[in-house]
């Protein structure tokens, strides 16, 4: 029998950690933030949908601190938000393309 996950809700965290040559221990992580969706960075910012919640974040990458969260109404799934100048650009399992300045 293979198990697959075919069904929301599921929980996923995000990370950062170390340098291994400083121990590669764990710096920070939030909850609810992407799963099966990758980030995508920034000068300044981490951004992130979730495959698990229904908001896109901008994440600070030196410590995990959430800079900005907007309610999608969906999840994204498998798909990496996109930087173009100055917006994101972010589709979502609810048919949405979303584009935040």
């Amino acid at each position: 029998m293979v198990l697959k996950v075919i069904e929301l809700p599921y929980s996923s965290e995000i990370m950062a950690f170390d340098k291994i040559e400083n121990g590669g221990k764990i710096l920070w992580k939030q909850d609810d933030i992407g799963g099966l969706t990758p980030a995508v960075t920034s000068k300044n910012q981490l951004i992130s949908g979730s495959s698990t919640s229904m908001f896109l974040t901008g994440l600070n990458p030196k410590n995990g601190e959430i800079l900005w969260r907007v309610f999608t109404g969906g999840e994204m799934l498998e798909n990496a938000p996109a930087i173009y100048g100055n917006k994101v650009l972010a589709l979502c399992k609810n048919g949405y393309l979303f584009a935040i300045e």
